[in-house]
């Protein structure tokens, strides 16, 4: 409010209430001012025609709204009034900086003492590998390590951190690479591929293990690794780079890895990545260079692309490798010194985003066949499906008796806004701030989620599209239309019986009222299975995406596209290329909408602490009717104007199999990765039983 200096001793503070902008500030709409006992504050800056609770209140950046906050966020954590206080010592005295602690929880709190910005660097290293989490807006900051860690602030400003032993990076952070500690140097007499041949057994026994086990791609690091052997060498078109796979045997058997190697000479101007990635040194005379994985290289995306425009062969020592390009290879056009940006992020693949043109996929582990997303993508892109990315070609291994291997695919480069998971939780927490920002168009829009309905009725059309492509008729046997039979019934309700066995496993003794309707229902959920399963009975099964969720949707400028036609990766290949049915997408992206609200609700308890649960919850859950209803609409809409014989009218009963049995997968997952977040499946699972079952059933 500011304060009266001109009223003398105390009195500058015993002004009147400013409430409002009416008469008075709104402290006495009767009494005349002059009769006040003492006068409203009337310094220009400060007047009650300014500042006033229903302003501060109607702006959610204001002090009053800035210390609800703040106060809701103190009450959160005990450790500001229980907790230890532990002072720290920068170098930069006009930092403030100090640590509450009690328990497992610790919070850094960080202050600028000065108008002006200020840098600080703080020795963390004792919470390496923590991620510090900011307690107004819940915004995760790189994770700590050992070197100190860098900060900077405004004039006055102040962070509060608490420091989270969360096993979810950032999802702006990717770790380096972590390089070999000591490197083997190989003697370069004449090419790679023979040096490579020549210290064959140093770098099976003594490289391989190590490199391995430390990439993020190679998945059997959970094993104990027997023995690791180069299956196979083979020149590519590049200068010093050759294509090994490693064939790795552990305690489930044996597996193949494709890893490129190539050179990054020390004289070379070379990126970062080359070295971090590097297995050992190599020397050809008096120079000196890191043998890497040349998928960093430069030269091997560019190769891959002039491979697939001139559709080359190369003969191997046992069949041939081959480029094979889509009809829309030939409108792309790669110019000298194009920039080239390696996306790190990725687990079981490598990508490369070569300009605004292609993204090169590598495919790390070699499996036998067709890949389901080159095979996938290819099949999209020649049906003329316009929203996924196109396939521009993919390389294969061809073995003499006709076996295909697949090793990399190019597709065409989508311009995103980011995928629609962010892009959704980003516009839910938004919505929270609308709705207390005394904005009542904005607030009543948030309510609706009149933004989101838009974009889900999209989402359901590009979907049911898809499907449509995916169900048109073909003489390619791999995409042929098939019709459920009983047989198919069965297979159905044995893998819905076996996932909810592992799920009511795995569910124990959990507490609460999600858990009573599980228990309730179990036997007649169980008896109903048979009858669900029998409607997939003479209905169309197609190919189908397999792994469909917020997360692999791209938001392209008022538009959408589907990405990652892999499957799911866990899932033998087989399994992954087998025909199934659409609905079991659509439960897929519908188990996603609830996974949106319940991280958002999560977020919330910090970043919107002063919100009663009631005004969040109502908020949520009808983000996630709206969006399923509205996702649902345009499924229909689409599929209802298509040229297939496939049926228009999505059926619910069938749905909530898929959907049952998705909630289920999800319950097995959190009870082994994350237990804290079994809730949201078990929830989702108990919900749908109710309303398969009805409420008189489960009493």
């Amino acid at each position: 409010m500011g304060d009266n200096i001109h009223l003398g001793d105390r009195n500058g503070v015993r002004t009147p209430m400013q409430w409002s902008p009416d008469r008075n500030g709104g402290f006495s709409r009767i009494a005349d001012p002059s009769r006040l006992v003492l006068p409203m504050v009337m310094d220009p800056l400060y007047a009650y025609q300014t500042v006033n609770v229903e302003s501060q209140a109607a702006d959610p950046h204001s002090l009053l709204m800035w210390m609800r906050r703040t106060i809701a966020i103190r009450r959160q954590y005990k450790v500001f009034g229980r907790g230890s206080y532990r002072l720290l010592y920068p170098k930069n005295r006009k930092i403030l900086t100090y640590l509450r602690e009690a328990e497992d929880t610790t919070i850094l709190c960080v202050a600028n003492l000065s108008r002006t910005p200020q840098a600080v660097e703080l020795d963390l290293s004792e919470f390496q590998g923590r991620i510090p989490i900011e307690l107004d807006g819940h915004s995760q900051f790189p994770p700590i390590g050992q070197l100190p860690y860098l900060l900077t602030l405004p004039p006055y400003g102040f962070y509060w951190f608490l420091l989270s032993e969360a096993d979810d990076w950032p999802s702006h952070h990717v770790p380096a690479p972590e390089p070999m500690p000591e490197y083997q140097t190989i003697v370069m007499r004449h090419a790679l591929p023979e040096a490579v041949m020549a210290a064959r057994l140093v770098i099976e026994r003594d490289i391989l293990p190590a490199y391995l086990a430390k990439r993020r791609w190679f998945g059997m690091k959970d094993q104990v690794l027997k023995s690791a052997r180069i299956a196979l060498l083979t020149r590519v078109p590049t200068d010093d780079a050759v294509l090994l796979e490693i064939e790795t045997q552990t305690e489930s058997g044996s597996s193949r890895w494709l890893l490129p190697l190539g050179i990054v000479w020390d004289d070379a101007n070379a990126p970062p990545l080359p070295t971090q990635l590097a297995l050992a040194r190599v020397r050809r005379g008096p120079k000196v260079g890191l043998l890497t994985d040349a998928f960093a290289l430069p030269a091997f995306p560019r190769a891959v692309l002039a491979g697939l425009t001139g559709g080359d062969t190369i003969a191997i020592e046992s069949g041939m490798i081959r480029f094979e390009p889509t009809s829309r290879m030939a409108e792309i056009s790669v110019p000298e010194g194009v920039e080239m940006n390696w996306v790190s992020a990725e687990q079981s693949n490598s990508s490369v985003i070569v300009g605004d043109i292609a993204v090169i996929k590598m495919f790390r582990r070699v499996t036998d066949g067709p890949h389901p997303e080159a095979e996938m993508g290819r099949y999209l892109t020649e049906g003329g499906f316009a929203n996924t990315p196109a396939l521009l070609g993919e390389v294969v291994r061809v073995e003499p008796d006709g076996t295909q291997h697949a090793l990399v695919i190019a597709q065409a480069f989508a311009r995103n806004q980011g995928d629609a998971w962010t892009w959704t939780t980003d516009l839910l927490v938004r919505g929270l701030s609308d709705i207390i920002s005394g904005d009542e168009a904005a607030s009543a829009e948030a309510a609706n989620h009149s933004d989101y309905v838009r974009f889900a009725h999209l989402l359901g059309q590009r979907v049911a599209e898809m499907h449509l492509v995916l169900a048109r008729p073909t003489s390619d046997p791999a995409f042929a239309p098939a019709t459920g039979t009983a047989a198919t019934a069965i297979d159905f309700a044995s893998r819905v019986r076996d996932q909810l066995t592992s799920a009511y496993k795995a569910i124990g003794t959990t507490e609460g009222n999600d858990q009573h309707t599980m228990d309730a229902g179990r036997k007649a959920l169980f008896d109903r299975l048979p009858d669900l399963a029998d409607l997939v009975v003479g209905a169309t099964l197609t190919r189908i995406h397999g792994d469909l969720h917020l997360g692999q949707v791209l938001v392209c400028n008022g538009d959408v596209a589907i990405i990652d036609f892999e499957g799911e990766p866990a899932k033998p290949v087989e399994t992954r290329r087998g025909k199934d049915h659409p609905l079991r997408d659509v439960a897929g992206m519908i188990r996603s909408f609830d996974y949106a609200a319940a991280v958002v609700k999560r977020r919330a308890q910090a970043s919107h602490a002063h919100l009663g649960d009631e005004q969040v919850g109502t908020f949520l859950e009808s983000f996630v009717t709206r969006a399923t209803d509205s996702f649902l609409a345009g499924y229909r809409e689409a599929v209802a104007s298509g040229d297939t014989d496939v049926p228009s009218a999505v059926n619910m009963e069938l749905l909530d199999l898929f959907l049952i049995e998705k909630a289920a997968y999800e319950v097995v997952y959190e009870a082994a990765n994350r237990p804290t977040w079994i809730d949201v499946p078990l929830h989702g699972l108990a919900s749908r039983t109710r309303h398969l079952l009805g409420i008189e059933a489960l009493k």
